[in-house]
């Protein structure tokens, strides 16, 4: 089975390079839909090269975690709008599933969290990056 298991997260992490831009999107769209912060909307959100894979003990499935920095603005009319401190670039950590053959995104940004704290945070399963730098990932 770990044969077919190494050719499982393989062809996750081909898949999730092939879709990338996409992805990116699509996590933007659903975490700025998201309303959190409260009072803040998503402006900026960069992404980082590396992309981490670990699965979930429990059920196996994998999951993909990038780091980004995120920079938000106030809501107009909101209590932020006059607070500095709202314009300042957060870290964290955007999280991607793969369900079903297809990678996917709710949005959710585990925030002052690398994507390998935030691995081990959620008590998953790191898995090998051998070979994605040389795969183009």
């Amino acid at each position: 089975t770990s044969g077919r298991s190494t050719n499982r997260v393989d062809a996750a992490r081909r898949e999730f390079r092939r879709r990338r831009e996409v992805l990116e999107l699509q996590f933007l769209t659903a975490a700025a839909r998201s309303g959190m912060p409260r009072d803040l909307e998503w402006h900026d959100c960069r992404f980082e090269d590396e992309v981490l894979l670990a699965a979930d003990p429990d059920d196996g499935r994998l999951r993909a975690f990038v780091g980004v920095t995120v920079c938000f603005r106030p809501v107009e009319e909101s209590e932020l709008e006059d607070d500095p401190a709202v314009v300042h670039r957060h870290a964290a950590t955007a999280l991607f599933v793969f369900d079903q053959g297809r990678w996917t995104t709710h949005g959710r940004a585990i925030f002052n969290l690398a994507p390998s704290e935030a691995i081990d945070r959620l008590g998953l399963v790191p898995l090998s990056q051998r070979g994605s730098r040389a795969a183009g990932g």
